[in-house]
């Protein structure tokens, strides 16, 4: 799961996503190239039905957790395009 996560948010993205960490295998952390706070950009995406978790910093990108521990690999890729889509 970690990798397709990885290899989707690399494909759909294209640079404006980059990966901080991705330990324990069941979540990862990213920051997003986006004017918009983390918390705007959190509700953007619950409204298209995908959850992911700010994190608030004094970054100058909004960063985010997302945990895939209970997504099923076949739903990974539908949901990083769901947030492509509101991102």
């Amino acid at each position: 799961k970690n990798t397709l996560l990885r290899q989707c948010l690399q494909r759909y993205f294209e640079g404006q996503v980059h990966i901080l960490s991705y330990e324990s295998g069941l979540h990862m952390r990213i920051a997003l190239r986006n004017p918009d706070s983390s918390v705007i950009l959190a509700d953007k995406a619950l409204e298209k039905g995908v959850k992911v978790i700010p994190i608030k910093t004094e970054t100058p990108h909004p960063e985010f957790l997302l945990s895939f521990a209970g997504i099923r690999m076949q739903d990974i890729e539908p949901a990083v395009k769901l947030l492509k889509e509101c991102w």
